[in-house]
């Protein structure tokens, strides 16, 4: 499970974004590479509370590249692991140096980045300014690639050059749009009506909130006036007609204690909360009443959805690496294969701009119907899903938990169209 640590909010994110994004300008910006050699990077929080499915997801990159015998057509990749993250979770400006290290490389094709939500809005600015083509296996947050009012001037705050170079990120996890509407369906089959919405403050708590409040009549659903977490939240939702609570937002605000609250406050209320929510310090923080009554979302697939290549990539890492991944490990796997996908349908792997235009080729069609995992076309270990032109992936996976015992226990998985 992982833990998240959210360290930005609002305005102050936007700021920093700016001025890393002048951070990343070149004035001498080649995005043709000499020679056959070819570097991918990674960043993933290898210290602090997620370290451990960190490690995972690494491990699957790593797997994924070995399996295609590190070579894209006449092309040697080399591969290059960096931390994002210091003993209380991710920074910030280990992401913008991460993201700088990639640029200052003159053989870099690809930056397969971070796992928090909204923490790619530090690396992307910097990687889009050199041309270098991002793929996030974790990052949900909207803003990054569709317009919220979470965010001021959303997405393309985040591209410093979009007019040069367009859009140079994707990733293999559906935006939380999508995850709004996988919370809202649940939320009807448990015969919400009336629902109060709430947010933590920041960038990825406001965006999410604000999706499922604009979603919610779709589903017969009334969604009151979206709150701000903090003094107050419990009694507000309490005197309100809502028989449920949406709380958008992260573990590290405290939400575990406006979850406690607001049971406590409405016993039958029903809670919900988003994937940066679904950590086991999240869990473990419940109350047992606040237990009984919650349910949390995150992207994936259940083992008994998982494709036949899904199935053999846990067998894989099982036998490199002598234990069972992380339930989202792959999707590490899964971003080192459409990285080496979006290298081979381009006509030269060492154009950086030819690299990012084979990500936003890919099809559902890109991809072997084979369970062989080791050729190119691959076989996708999701299954089939195109990347349209946000860089936002077709395939949009749930799976749903409630909590017993402090521990996160799944007991549905969808698939939201």
């Amino acid at each position: 499970m992982r833990l998240r640590n959210r360290v930005l909010a609002g305005a102050a994110c936007v700021a920093l974004v700016a001025v890393l994004a002048a951070c990343g300008t070149t004035t001498d910006t080649t995005t043709s590479i000499t020679g056959t050699t070819l570097t991918v990077y990674s960043s993933l929080p290898l210290q602090g509370p997620e370290s451990s499915e960190a490690t995972d997801v690494l491990d699957a990159e790593r797997l994924a590249l070995q399996q295609a015998g590190s070579k894209v057509g006449r092309y040697t990749i080399t591969f290059k692991s960096l931390n994002d993250a210091t003993s209380t979770g991710w920074s910030p400006k280990l992401i913008a140096d991460n993201a700088r290290t990639v640029i200052q490389n003159n053989n870099s094709v690809a930056y397969i980045g971070e796992i928090d939500p909204n923490a790619s809005a530090q690396s992307i600015p910097i990687t889009n300014a050199d041309q270098v083509l991002q793929v996030s296996p974790y990052d949900t947050a909207i803003g990054l690639t569709e317009a919220t009012a979470a965010v001021a001037g959303s997405p393309d705050t985040y591209y410093q050059s979009l007019s040069a170079y367009g859009r140079t990120f994707g990733r293999v996890v559906p935006n939380d749009t999508y995850q709004a509407k996988a919370q809202l369906q649940v939320m009807k089959g448990l015969g919400v009506k009336n629902l109060s919405v709430a947010d933590d403050g920041t960038p990825y708590g406001d965006a999410i909130a604000l999706a499922v409040e604009q979603d919610a009549h779709a589903y017969g659903i009334t969604a009151l006036p979206v709150l701000r977490a903090g003094a107050g939240l419990a009694k507000k939702v309490s005197n309100s007609v809502a028989n449920a609570l949406f709380y958008g937002g992260v573990a590290s605000t405290g939400a575990d204690q406006e979850f406690n609250a607001a049971v406590a406050a409405d016993p039958p209320l029903k809670l919900f909360g988003p994937g940066g929510l679904y950590t086991g310090a999240f869990a473990a923080g419940l109350s047992a009443a606040a237990q009984r009554v919650t349910y949390l979302s995150e992207p994936g697939l259940s083992t008994a959805e998982l494709p036949v290549a899904g199935r053999d990539f846990v067998s894989d890492f099982k036998a490199a690496y002598h234990h069972t991944p992380w339930t989202q490990a792959i999707f590490g796997y899964a971003a080192m294969q459409l990285v080496l996908g979006s290298l081979h349908r381009a006509a030269n792997a060492n154009d950086r701009a030819e690299d990012v235009a084979g990500m936003l080729a890919t099809k559902k069609s890109s991809w072997s119907t084979s369970a062989a995992l080791g050729t190119y076309p691959f076989s996708s270990v999701l299954g089939p899903y195109a990347i349209d032109k946000n860089g936002d992936t077709s395939l949009a996976p749930y799976i749903f938990s409630r909590v017993k015992g402090g521990k996160l226990v799944v007991f549905k998985g969808l698939i939201v169209p």
